[in-house]
């Protein structure tokens, strides 16, 4: 398994070679959720590439994600920008929420006709759960309607 993993590592490290030389522009892959992580992520692996000799003024992001918090991404574009002028955003499959933010954070996004961003939608965790901001304060405004009409139900308590 070790074997095929560095195949695959050394394969996908070739072919981003080749679209840095095509683009010319230095090229990150971020595939997976925009999580508390990302940040770090990037500002470790920009490092590494603003330290070769090859280094260009120009980014090139092949993004994949589902979404995931506004937060990390808002500090990630700020890491990006400090290091590149120019930021282009490449969707082979989704970025959907946090990730159409992010993708709309640059020059230019590239997709084809399979490709897909998501609307932004923005998320409240409670109770272990995320619940859709809309639908929160669709709920919020209902309840002010009620109190405003005085049918608002009181809440009952209960004793164990």
């Amino acid at each position: 398994m070790a074997e095929v993993r560095g195949f695959l590592e050394r394969m996908l490290g070739w072919q981003l070679e080749q679209l840095a030389s095509l683009r010319k522009s230095d090229v990150l892959a971020i595939y997976g959720p925009m999580s508390d992580g990302l940040p770090a992520y990037v500002r470790d692996e920009i490092e590494k590439l603003i330290i070769d000799a090859e280094h260009h003024n120009k980014l090139t992001i092949i993004l994949n994600t589902g979404g995931g918090l506004i937060d990390p991404v808002e500090r990630t574009v700020g890491i990006i920008r400090r290091h590149y002028n120019q930021v282009d955003f490449i969707i082979p499959d989704r970025a959907m929420s946090a990730g159409t933010v992010f993708a709309l954070s640059g020059n230019n996004i590239y997709m084809d006709y399979y490709s897909q961003l998501g609307p932004i939608d923005p998320q409240f965790y409670i109770d272990d759960k995320w619940i859709p901001g809309v639908g929160y304060l669709e709920k919020f405004d209902e309840m002010n309607q009620k109190s405003a009409n005085g049918t608002l139900t009181p809440p009952r308590v209960y004793a164990s």
